[in-house]
């Protein structure tokens, strides 16, 4: 009889631990199955999140642009407006100003803020005395000038310029009794975009917050920021600047 008892005590504790044993197998088996389904959908979260690529999008500017007029020409503090910033949105600008606007003193000369190469180069409504003028620079951005006067020598189209050479002079704007003109920056798609910090050496970006801080709208309320948008404006909802 003890014999049987005994027999049977051996034969509960064998399928004891075959069932832990079976158990231990099966949750190892579980945990590393879970593991490889997370590890897979991180996989599929990242590839997912990473942005697609914009064949038209150009890479990040470091071309370190000086202002196109000297910080003793600006207006200072402005008779009108001073500068105008980008992105802002008024009646004459409802998708967004697509640069900025500088207001100078007389006589003042705009200088090539980088090295460009003159591209297009027109007059608007035929009129000699203003002009538009369209640079290239090294990086594949470009400038846009639009309100110019009377242009520096030797200014056609295919010129190329050194950063600080002469580009053109402003043109009067009879209606402020200013001098004044508009620089933006154009991508590969040829959209007005945020001429943010990078595009500019720290100095002048510096320069440009400080007469930010003494330019007001027609209402004389002060502008907040020098990009009140970071979104491109596109070509076809530009108007005069």
């Amino acid at each position: 009889m003890k014999k049987i008892i005994l027999l049977m005590v051996g034969i509960v504790v064998i399928a004891g631990l075959i069932a832990m044993l079976v158990h231990r197998t099966y949750q190892t088996a579980a945990q590393a199955t879970l593991q490889g389904t997370q590890s897979a959908s991180t996989k599929i979260i990242q590839t997912t999140a990473n942005p697609s690529t914009n064949p038209t999008a150009l890479p990040q500017s470091t071309l370190g642009l000086i202002l196109p007029i000297t910080f003793s020409q600006l207006t200072f503090p402005p008779k009108s407006f001073g500068i105008y910033p980008f992105g802002i949105i008024s009646s004459e600008h409802p998708e967004g100003h697509a640069g900025f606007n500088f207001e100078v003193s007389q006589s003042v000369q705009i200088i090539a803020p980088a090295d460009i190469i003159i591209t297009k180069l027109v007059s608007p409504s035929g009129r000699s005395d203003e002009h538009t003028i369209i640079a290239r620079l090294t990086d594949g951005h470009q400038l846009e000038f639009l309100r110019v006067g009377q242009l520096a020598a030797n200014i056609v189209v295919g010129t190329a310029l050194k950063q600080g050479e002469a580009l053109a002079w402003p043109a009067h704007n009879n209606s402020l009794n200013i001098d004044m003109f508009h620089m933006g920056i154009l991508d590969a798609a040829d959209n007005a975009i945020c001429p943010e910090k990078l595009f500019w050496q720290a100095i002048a970006w510096d320069q440009l917050n400080k007469m930010l801080t003494s330019s007001r709208d027609g209402h004389g309320k002060a502008y907040a920021q020098l990009c009140y948008t970071t979104q491109p404006i596109p070509r076809s909802k530009r108007l005069s600047e």
